[in-house]
């Protein structure tokens, strides 16, 4: 089943997201992006109850940046808090961009450790780069997704995007896995003009892969500054690839 993915990460404006969301016309999946905040439940749990009632959610566990500077044991309190407490989830995303030369030397080991936990189905996110068929080979996670991080510093890189041959490659490591695009956006792109977005939203968004696991996804990193409110062209491509 095609799953539509867009990312929150910023839990403190999300009634105009809400909106968009139901705008999509869509059974929307929604990346939730969970901060090293004082207070998780009090910032979190309600917000993301609320987005619940309008979409399915996967909450990340953690955003590559910043796993280096928690230690194992700030990494499992985390993880089992959000496990215990977000039973709305629909998925846990146990791991992110894991093959990222920034992330700790531990990070294996504390995918495993909340991909053994979860209560939900569970998601890792390889970011795309030579190596990282390698890196899931060696650490072969049975997870229900596997999705790619892709960011690029140029068109002509999101247009070569090789997305057939990673999926047979995971298959062979996980056949359970359904397999997508799981964040994508303009961070190495900082100039980017418009008419570059819409056409880099367009080839991600509607990207077939001749594979019964592709599940499309997306996840498109800054859904809630360049989609909502609604009037923004951006959200119109969004919608128009979906269609």
């Amino acid at each position: 089943m095609r799953m539509y993915g867009v990312t929150i990460d910023d839990i403190y404006h999300l009634e105009g997201a809400i909106q968009a969301i139901k705008a999509l016309n869509k059974r929307v999946t929604a990346r939730v992006v969970i901060d090293n905040v004082d207070d998780i439940l009090g910032t979190y749990l309600e917000p993301v109850k609320r987005l619940a009632t309008v979409c399915d959610v996967m909450v990340q566990i953690q955003d590559s940046y910043g796993e280096a500077d928690m230690t194992d044991e700030q990494f499992q309190n985390k993880a089992a808090l959000l496990f215990d407490h977000f039973k709305c989830a629909s998925i846990f995303e146990v791991g992110n961009e894991v093959n990222g030369d920034w992330c700790s030397k531990s990070i294996a080991e504390r995918v495993d450790w909340a991909y053994r936990r979860s209560p939900k189905p569970t998601a890792l996110t390889l970011f795309y780069q030579p190596g990282m068929i390698d890196w899931y080979r060696a650490h072969p996670f049975k997870t229900d997704y596997v999705f790619l991080s892709c960011y690029f510093d140029n068109l002509d890189a999101y247009r070569n995007m090789k997305l057939y041959p990673c999926a047979p490659e995971i298959m062979e490591i996980n056949p359970k896995a359904k397999i997508g695009i799981g964040e994508y956006g303009f961070e190495n792109m900082p100039r980017a003009k418009e008419l570059h977005k819409r056409l880099v939203i367009s080839g991600v968004e509607t990207a077939e892969v001749l594979a019964e696991e592709w599940v499309g996804g997306g996840f498109y990193w800054d859904f809630q500054r360049d989609m909502v409110p609604t009037k923004k062209p951006l959200f119109k491509t969004l919608k128009d690839s979906w269609k």
